[in-house]
């Protein structure tokens, strides 16, 4: 073997293992951009079940005020108006809707922040060198694993 062929070898390794690195990244986008569209599917049901749940109970509770003001007689159907009012926010308080919304669009904002750092690096790393390469790698790895922790705050800011 020449000295020219021996010097090739290592840097056909490295491109091959950067080739890996290349493929990994853009997988992790991939999975990023999949769960950000499942966290966005979340927050949509989400915010239909607040408004679902809470419409409605506005709408009776002022119906049963109407109704108790307008006679004496109609009593027992704005209690019963207020009785479905109350029940219905008190369903929209266990569930807590509105927080499992605000959940669901804060997952899909770090997944999207993720995805978008895993597809820049493919990018901005696809002349960089190996070690360099799987130092992003590693990074955007942290990143999931406190995504999967629930820490979207360490994503996000």
């Amino acid at each position: 073997m020449t000295t020219g062929e021996t010097e090739r070898q290592p840097a056909s390794g490295d491109s091959q293992q950067l080739a890996r690195v290349r493929a990994e990244l853009e997988r992790l986008a991939s999975e990023a951009a999949a769960k950000s569209r499942h966290a966005r599917q979340r927050a949509r049901f989400w915010a239909a079940a607040d408004v679902a749940v809470g419409l409605p109970a506005v709408v009776l509770a002022t119906l049963s005020g109407a109704t108790g003001l307008a006679s004496s007689d109609a009593r027992i159907p704005a209690a019963l108006l207020a009785l479905i009012a109350a029940s219905l926010s008190a369903a929209g308080t266990y569930m807590r809707s509105d927080v499992r919304h605000t959940r669901a669009h804060r997952r899909k904002n770090a997944w999207r922040v993720l995805e978008d750092a895993a597809r820049i690096a493919v990018i901005r790393d696809s002349y960089a060198d190996t070690e360099h390469a799987l130092a992003v790698l590693a990074r955007l790895y942290e990143m999931r694993a406190a995504l999967f922790a629930g820490r979207y705050d360490d994503v996000l800011s």
